[in-house]
């Protein structure tokens, strides 16, 4: 069965994945989305981040390069202490949307958050 995560020409924005996940079958953060549909404003720090969004588009979106084993022209690869800092997420609303701690934590979402 093949699983997609958006569909048509949908959009997926502010969100972000942790953790690990093991096995042939990981696919990346969003896995396989159709070729219309893009995912913005995201993150992935996570050992299975090997593709951001396969098939369709991704703007804004960021992957941590030291937990990664590769990173795809569909997102931006960077270090752990980059991805801790908020100046690395261009055109991301730190105001409303996310929260940082700068240099101690990655960005999470205000009122996902224990803000």
């Amino acid at each position: 069965m093949k699983k997609r995560n958006v569909a048509g020409d949908g959009t997926v924005t502010n969100c972000y994945a942790t953790g690990s996940a093991n096995g042939a079958a990981t696919a990346g953060f969003a896995g396989y989305i159709d070729p219309h549909a893009e995912v913005a404003i995201c993150y992935a720090a996570a050992n299975y981040a090997k593709e951001f969004a396969q098939n369709g588009s991704a703007a804004n979106c960021y992957i941590d390069s030291d937990l990664a084993d590769i990173a795809t022209v569909a997102s931006e690869s960077r270090t752990t202490s980059e991805m801790m800092q908020g100046q690395t997420y261009a055109g991301w609303d730190f105001d409303t949307i996310w929260i940082i701690e700068e240099g101690v934590s990655y960005p999470a979402l205000r009122g996902v958050a224990s803000d």
